[in-house]
């Protein structure tokens, strides 16, 4: 068995500009670089629901943007609105709402959704920086 120091390392590791759900205490963390406008990244969806489920406290799962903007056209503006509202605290939300709409992500869409998530869009910050990973 491999002991703590041994184990494999993210390299990028997790921060405060990730979106997660869990603890990150916990020693197990699951990263999954995903597009909201890609088809597999959505039928992931039910396998990471019930991973969640199972392992509960001790995963902590992170989901990082990475839009793949040759193959998906909108897939940068959704990435670009969740993190828009998650300023005012709804990530999770939208996250949810983009990958249930996936195939209406125009511009009208994601601002549609955001209103539909109670966004306050008159005070919502004028840039939104998208941590984009890429191989």
């Amino acid at each position: 068995m491999q002991s703590r120091s041994e184990r494999a390392q993210l390299a990028v590791p997790v921060s405060g500009q990730d979106h997660v759900r869990g603890t990150a205490s916990t020693e197990t963390t699951l990263v999954e670089y995903g597009d909201f406008e890609c088809p597999y990244t959505r039928r992931a969806r039910p396998v990471l629901r019930r991973l969640r489920q199972e392992f509960g406290d001790r995963l902590l799962f992170v989901f990082r943007n990475f839009p793949l903007t040759r193959i998906h056209p909108h897939a940068e503006a959704a990435a670009e609105a969740a993190e828009a509202v998650a300023v005012q605290g709804h990530y999770w939300q939208m996250h949810e709402m983009l990958f249930d709409n996936q195939r209406e992500l125009e511009d009208e869409d994601l601002r549609r959704y955001a209103s539909e998530l109670g966004l306050d869009m008159a005070n919502r910050p004028k840039y939104y920086k998208i941590v984009v990973f890429s191989s």
